[in-house]
């Protein structure tokens, strides 16, 4: 019987190249053992992912999704991903040169030169809208830049306004964890509700929304790079008139490195249709341990912030799984463990060489030999560690640090 698997995909900025890589194999490895039909089967139920995360568990979700008379496959699933890899890889002449002029930029800043702090609202935000218009003028392609034209290009049959996935039909769910910046709301953008619409509004911090392009947006949007994602006409818990009415507003979604990172808690907490994963497989692109010894210049410090800040919220939900599991063990036999199953959590990273090598900075590189060689790693561990699945290898915490 084939295992049911959820993929979480950390965000990281260009290094979720890697990601693209790892999850590039695991779908040729799925399809290839389908048609062997040997013992080592596997099922993806659902994906998720935050940020860069976000852009990789679309892209999967949408190539095997149904829509306009096609039925989805893991082919496409493939070529969606990796297109979009593509596509946002600095690519024409003028593209690199800028690629390479806001990494120096960037780096200098990480070393401690006293350079402009960029607000997408401020100034220096109009200067930039200005300067990336001429970017245009020179050569660089439009969804190299703006985010909804790559989303759109990569999805078009997903576009706003022109919904044609087959919702009934659709089996693989997808998560995108974002931040809502008034209310504080961890939210998620879950494909359940597009099939199950929900009308009524949960109290308490946490939120599902109906999945968009949007909401992938929003959970890709870093607040000291551009403006917040809006997403218009949203109620929410605490916010009513004197009548207790709600109030609806626009949402205002920064990155979901600020709420999770990625969603994994909803895979259990709120199943879909084919029931909760029997192993949850986390693509974990901030390494736990510290890679460089102890931070003592300005640039260590704000990268190992940068990659702490990355696990907090991971660490906290996949801690939990592993108290349930636990407390399920314990009460074998009685409701509670009918209600509560053991479920494996697993671990994929890059090597200690190269987790040693990328600087925070370098997040933001999106150079084709940075994103070729991070798509070409993670091919490589994924490939090496499915050679050893399920039981040659570790179980999380063990297999998440180096």
């Amino acid at each position: 019987m084939a295992h049911k698997i959820a993929i979480a995909c950390q965000g990281g900025g260009t290094h979720a190249a890697f990601t693209c890589g790892v999850l590039t194999k695991i779908l040729e490895t799925q399809k290839a053992w389908a048609v062997a039909k040997g013992p080592k089967q596997f099922d993806i139920i659902g994906i998720s992912g935050t940020s860069a995360g976000a852009l990789c568990a679309l892209m999967v979700w949408y190539g095997l999704a149904p829509k306009a008379g096609n039925p989805g496959s893991t082919g496409e699933a493939i070529e969606r991903l990796n297109y979009l890899w593509d596509i946002f890889a600095a690519r024409t002449r003028t593209e690199v040169r800028h690629n390479a002029l806001s990494w120096l930029y960037l780096r200098l800043k990480e070393l401690g030169l006293p350079l402009p702090e960029h607000n997408p609202y401020g100034v220096t935000g109009i200067a930039a809208d200005t300067a990336l218009f001429g970017l245009v003028l020179l050569g660089a392609r439009g969804k190299y830049f703006d985010f909804k034209d790559l989303l759109d290009d990569c999805c078009p049959q997903f576009k706003e306004n022109a919904d044609n996935i087959d919702w009934p039909k659709v089996q693989v769910r997808c998560l995108a964890g974002a931040i809502e910046v008034l209310s504080g709301n961890h939210e998620v953008f879950d494909t359940d509700l597009n099939v199950t619409p929900v009308t009524t509004v949960p109290p308490g911090w946490r939120q599902r929304r109906p999945f968009s392009l949007k909401g992938v947006m929003a959970s890709s949007t870093l607040p000291h790079v551009l403006q917040a994602q809006r997403i218009s006409n949203l109620q929410f818990p605490y916010e009513k008139d004197a009548n207790g009415n709600y109030k609806p507003r626009d949402g205002l979604y920064w990155d979901g490195l600020y709420s999770q990172n990625p969603p994994v808690r909803e895979f259990l907490t709120e199943p879909g249709p084919s029931g909760k994963p029997d192993e949850i497989w986390v693509i974990r692109i901030n390494p736990q341990k510290g890679m460089r010894g102890e931070p003592q210049k300005t640039a260590d410090i704000e990268d190992r912030e940068n990659e702490l800040a990355g696990n907090i919220s991971l660490n906290q939900e996949l801690d939990f799984i592993l108290t349930v599991n636990k407390w399920a063990k314990k009460y074998k036999g009685t409701p509670f463990a009918t209600d509560y199953q053991q479920v494996t959590v697993r671990t994929l990273k890059m090597s200690q060489a190269t987790a040693q090598e990328l600087l925070a900075s370098s997040k933001y590189d999106r150079s084709p030999l940075r994103i070729d060689d991070l798509r070409r790693e993670g091919s490589q561990v994924a490939e090496q560690w499915l050679s050893n699945w399920p039981n040659a290898v570790d179980e999380y915490p063990q297999d998440s640090s180096y």
